[in-house]
């Protein structure tokens, strides 16, 4: 097995798929192995990653995985962590561009870190000008460079939006984006949680959306740093996620982000420190609940119910964690000022 292994889950990406790829193969770091995971496509992009990349075997890195159903994003990068391992993996989205030096300064960060569970480099977003003619313009806007947490419980991608100026130096942040995110093997399989015959890494339950921070959490109440190394950079197609956006997320995406959220908490969230900001949680929870209550009525009830059908597994899974963690209320509370 390489030192590293890449897993990008893929679902309808073929518009992406290929810069991405092409990207990681132009890297000048060797020990590594790609996984793509597919959550059962219908925009042909299984036949071109075959076509260009399988079929006259042009790189003996990569390897296809074709699910017959949408496993989410949570249950197929959980398939290919239980397939692998390597020292070092890479979740990576497929609209996802990487610096040709990217591989080989994160694995280098993470070799020293010997603390650091989870790391992310500087993505800044890209932008598709004519995709005939595959023109990509990488911007100097900043996409993500790592999560921070605020009184609320609501965690953000931070400085995205801003025109990068080196504002934000290398070290410690909340937790990373689950587009780039770079973990160690070891942490992982510490905060895992049995699933049957299989290894939960990301939460099963969440499908999508939230699983990433969630896991940063965790690794972070189970002692282990999560850092963002400023010297290692990528791109990424994301649409902004400003307030305007996000009230024109679907309903599917609205109902998971809003349950997994409230399952996060649940979850995660110590005692002392979470009464220590209840006002500001409750606020930010009742203000969403009020504007999904008015725009989306039958949606609402909807992940309601969602919400409290798996209430005692996720009370099983917080007991768990719980009873595991080892970092002090202050070390965890310190990320909830903002």
């Amino acid at each position: 097995m390489a030192k590293l292994s890449i897993h990008i889950v893929t679902f309808n990406s073929r518009q992406f798929i290929k810069y991405c790829l092409d990207s990681l193969f132009k890297s000048d770091f060797n020990d590594y192995q790609v996984f793509v995971i597919d959550n059962n496509s219908c925009d042909g992009g299984l036949d071109f990653i075959k076509e260009n990349y399988l079929k006259e075997k042009k790189d003996k890195k990569l390897f296809l995985i074709q699910n017959k159903e949408n496993k989410g994003f949570t249950g197929a990068h959980n398939q290919a962590l239980n397939l692998t391992d390597s020292e070092f993996v890479l979740v990576l989205n497929p609209d996802t561009i990487l610096e040709s030096d990217f591989l080989t300064k994160m694995v280098g960060f993470m070799e020293k870190e010997k603390k650091v569970a989870a790391a992310t480099g500087k993505m800044l977003k890209a932008r598709l000008k004519d995709f005939e003619l595959e023109q990509v313009e990488k911007t100097n806007l900043i996409d993500t460079t790592g999560l921070k947490a605020l009184k609320s419980g609501r965690v953000l991608d931070r400085g995205e939006g801003e025109e990068d100026r080196d504002q934000y130096k290398s070290g410690q942040v909340f937790g990373v984006s689950g587009a780039c995110a770079f973990y160690k093997r070891k942490a992982l399989e510490e905060v895992k949680m049995k699933n049957g015959n299989s290894c939960e890494y990301f939460d099963e339950d969440f499908f999508a959306y939230k699983e990433d921070i969630d896991l940063s959490w965790r690794l972070r109440l189970f002692g282990w740093k999560v850092k963002y190394f400023s010297n290692a950079k990528s791109y990424h197609f994301r649409a902004g996620s400003s307030l305007k956006n996000r009230f024109k997320k679907p309903a599917l995406i609205q109902k998971w982000s809003y349950r997994n959220n409230l399952w996060m908490l649940l979850k995660n969230s110590l005692f002392l420190c979470f009464m220590s900001r209840i006002f500001h949680v409750l606020w930010y929870e009742f203000c969403k609940k009020i504007y999904f209550l008015i725009t989306r009525p039958i949606l609402f009830f909807k992940t309601i119910i969602s919400l409290l059908k798996k209430m005692k597994k996720m009370l099983k899974k917080r007991k768990y964690i719980m009873k595991n963690k080892k970092i002090d209320i202050d070390d965890i509370c310190s990320w909830f000022n903002n």
